[in-house]
C-alpha cells in the first residue's frame, strides 16, 4: 500500500463498481467520474492504457442520468486485491471502513471525497459533505473524522436519492479542519481539482500536525 493507492482505494469505494462480463462470466471494475480530469489521475496512478469511455446524459421524464467518463479494468489480480479490501459486488449496501495503517486512513477518505464528496460556496461560506450508501461506512467515516479533531456530526438519510444512502455535513469551520486533516501530503494526482481550488480560496493548509 502507498499514499496514492489509498487514494485510488477510497475512489473506487465510492465511485467503482464491479460488472459481470457475461461472455467469460468474471467481473471487472469500472471507475467513473463527471469529470474527465478526474479519471485521467486515476489512469496514470493505475499506469493503465485503459480507454476512456463516455456516457452522455440521458432525460427520463423526471429523473436525469448525468454524463459520466469511465474505464474498466479486467485485471484479475485488481479485482481479488480490491475483494480482500472488502470492496463487494453490492458496495452501495454492504461495504465497509477498510483495514488501513493509520498513516494511509487520510489518503484513503481524501480518495473517498474526491468520489462522493462535495464541497460548495454558499453565501461566501464554505460547507462539506460525502454521501455514502452503506450506513456503515458512512458512521466508521464520521467515528474517524470525530476521533481526528473534527466535531461529531450527524448522520442524515439522504432524501435526494431514490436508493437508500446517507450523508454528512460540515460547515465552514469544520470544512477548515477537513481540508487540514485529508489534504496532508496530498499529490496533483490525488486531489479533485474542484474541491481543492475552492478549499485554497478560502483556506490556508497548515504543515503541521495539529489535527493529526
Amino acid at each position: 500500500m502507498s499514499a496514492q493507492g489509498a487514494f485510488l482505494l477510497g475512489y473506487i469505494f465510492t465511485d467503482g463498481d464491479f460488472l459481470l462480463n457475461k461472455k467469460t462470466n468474471q467481473y471487472f471494475l469500472r471507475i467513473y467520474s463527471k469529470h474527465i480530469t478526474q479519471i485521467e489521475k486515476l489512469k496514470k496512478i493505475l499506469k493503465t492504457d485503459a480507454k476512456i469511455q463516455k456516457r452522455e446524459q440521458k432525460n427520463y421524464g423526471d429523473s436525469v442520468q448525468t454524463k459520466i467518463y469511465f474505464i474498466h479494468i479486467g485485471n484479475q489480480i485488481i479485482i481479488n486485491d480490491l475483494l480482500k479490501f472488502g470492496l463487494t459486488i453490492e458496495k452501495n449496501l454492504n461495504v465497509k471502513f477498510p483495514k488501513l495503517e493509520d498513516k494511509f486512513k487520510s489518503h484513503f477518505l481524501r480518495g473517498c471525497w474526491a468520489g462522493s464528496g462535495n464541497v460548495t460556496i454558499y453565501e461566501d461560506r464554505v460547507y462539506s459533505s460525502i454521501v455514502i450508501g452503506s450506513y456503515k461506512f458512512i458512521s466508521e467515516i464520521e467515528k474517524y473524522l470525530s476521533s481526528n479533531g473534527l466535531k461529531p456530526r450527524k448522520i442524515y438519510k439522504n432524501k435526494l436519492s431514490k436508493k437508500p444512502s446517507y450523508v454528512i455535513k460540515y460547515a465552514h469551520g469544520e470544512s477548515e479542519k477537513l481540508y487540514n486533516f485529508l489534504y496532508k501530503g496530498k499529490t496533483n494526482l490525488t486531489i479533485s481539482d474542484k474541491q481543492e481550488i475552492i478549499y485554497k480560496k478560502y483556506f490556508t493548509r497548515i504543515e503541521c500536525n495539529q489535527y493529526k
